[in-house]
């Protein structure tokens, strides 16, 4: 029965990519679902509000404000329409097409607009909001970032030594390696 069932959902054409859903989609659907599942009585009905719930959060996501891929190739920045504008529209073209399909609009957003410069070695990029984010992956380069990044991104840079004015956050090899993708 679970065959046919899923050979049944399989003929399904497919619409469109659903693309990253919001955390409360998965908590309202989470919490309706258990309290038809645990509760005994006629209370348990009201489980259904939580799942009729989840179609206010279906298709809300917005981009994070900034996203950097595990490998610190691929970047990404919400641009000041909420659109996702790809930093590094060339590298990790696999990541950029996953970037693309998870969030409205993926990758229109505008990246000219918040770059002031980027290139293979150093990328300096402002939010709409005014935080300055610098990438760098020369390490010659990394003195002059520490003085004026808010963000300061060393993806192959182990060691980030800033010696001056300190960056608010630093994120570096090691908190790519352990930790993956940042999305902030």
């Amino acid at each position: 029965v679970v065959v046919a069932i899923s050979d049944w959902v399989n003929q399904f054409p497919v619409v469109e990519a659903t693309g990253m859903q919001p955390l409360g989609l998965l908590a309202s659907g989470g919490i309706g679902f258990l309290m038809l599942m645990l509760l005994k009585t006629r209370l348990r009905l009201a489980g259904l509000l939580p799942i009729a719930a989840m179609a206010l959060f279906a298709g809300n996501a917005k981009p994070p404000d900034l996203i950097i891929s595990q490998s610190g190739k691929a970047a990404g920045m919400a641009d000041a329409q909420g659109r996702l504008a790809l930093l590094y529209s060339k590298r990790d073209r696999f990541i950029a097409d996953i970037w693309q399909k998870a969030w409205p609009h993926g990758g229109e957003g505008d990246a000219a607009s918040l770059t002031q410069s980027c290139d293979k070695d150093h990328c300096i990029a402002v939010s709409p909001n005014g935080v300055r984010v610098e990438l760098v992956y020369n390490p010659d380069l990394l003195d002059a970032a520490c003085e004026s990044a808010d963000i300061l991104v060393a993806p192959r840079l182990r060691f980030v030594d800033c010696d001056g004015r300190k960056p608010g956050l630093i994120i570096k090899r090691d908190d790519f390696d352990s930790k993956g993708v940042h999305l902030i």
